[in-house]
């Protein structure tokens, strides 16, 4: 169950679309976050002979295999493709579902919507979350509803959680980042970390 304090009846009617993915395929984690990986279908296998290029962001090598992940930046610059690297990168054989929130393509074995008290009680430490464009998804995206939803996301321990700050919202992003981060590294046990794409890149232990 999720830790006492963090969800009350209010957050039981927050309500988020979601699919889940019950394998790592990484084709289906791109097509179902709309990134296209191939210069010809973006559900194709991802393969090096046919992949787009990417280029990565300064310190990915130091970041990637962190439990926790917040991606910023504007529009354009990678955000989405990120998230499906990292997945490619650091997901293993223990991996057991793939939760995504805001599907631009519902193509998993579960799919709909769904109260984020009940997609949170459903997670497992080997599952992975992954949030695109967030605060997209939910209803009112004021700055204390949006930190108050990525903690109840975050009460969970799981294998890894990835969210995509949507840049429509960059002017109150930074006061998401630095308003959650250090609630959450007072939660979990793993480390916390963000990509800024303006070159910085800040790392909460």
């Amino acid at each position: 169950m999720v830790e006492r304090g963090v969800v009350n009846e209010e957050s039981k009617e927050i309500k988020v679309p979601y699919t889940v993915l019950d394998s790592i395929d990484i084709s289906k984690v791109a097509f179902a976050i709309n990134v296209q990986l191939t210069l010809n279908d973006a559900n194709e296998q991802h393969t090096n002979q046919n992949s787009l290029p990417f280029v990565f962001p300064n310190d990915f090598d130091d970041v990637k295999d962190r439990d926790n992940l917040f991606i910023y930046g504007p529009s354009g610059c990678g955000k989405s493709r990120t998230m499906v690297e990292i997945i490619s990168k650091s997901s293993n054989e223990r991996t057991e579902k793939i939760y995504i929130i805001n599907p631009r393509n519902a193509i998993g074995v579960e799919s709909g919507m769904i109260s984020l008290y009940d997609l949170v009680n459903k997670l497992c430490e080997k599952d992975v979350v992954i949030w695109d464009n967030f605060p997209d998804g939910m209803i009112r995206r004021d700055t204390a509803s949006a930190i108050r939803v990525l903690e109840i996301v975050s009460s969970r321990k799981t294998m890894k959680l990835l969210v995509a700050l949507k840049p429509n919202y960059l002017e109150s992003n930074g006061e998401i980042v630095t308003s959650i981060m250090p609630r959450l590294s007072s939660r979990r046990a793993g480390s916390i970390s963000a990509i800024s794409y303006s070159g910085a890149v800040i790392v909460m232990e």
